[in-house]
């Protein structure tokens, strides 16, 4: 399922967009602030990755901050010509009620 975060931003960024069922494989992925520039545009701002998909990410100004859920205490921040590579893991947490 999604978290409140996860949600919120879903709201602002991709209204349209269908958050993955708890069960569902897929990865949900937004870009907070998508700031536009004449060389790079910010059309793409949501998605969904899949079980065999990577969402890679070259960065093309001086930093950008990575992090999941909302947490930015724990981020990665990267400078110009870094690149970030995003997909899912191949253990998979279950959790038992």
């Amino acid at each position: 399922g999604a978290t409140g975060w996860g949600r919120s931003i879903q709201q602002i960024q991709a209204p349209e967009m269908l958050m993955p069922a708890a069960d569902d494989p897929g990865l949900p992925w937004f870009v907070r602030e998508p700031w536009p520039s004449p060389s790079t545009g910010a059309t793409v701002r949501s998605g969904v990755i899949g079980v065999d998909e990577v969402l890679s990410v070259r960065v093309e100004s001086d930093s950008l901050v990575v992090f999941g859920d909302g947490m930015e205490e724990d981020c990665v921040t990267l400078g110009w010509g870094q690149e970030v590579r995003v997909c899912r893991s191949g253990r998979v947490l279950r959790t038992v009620a």
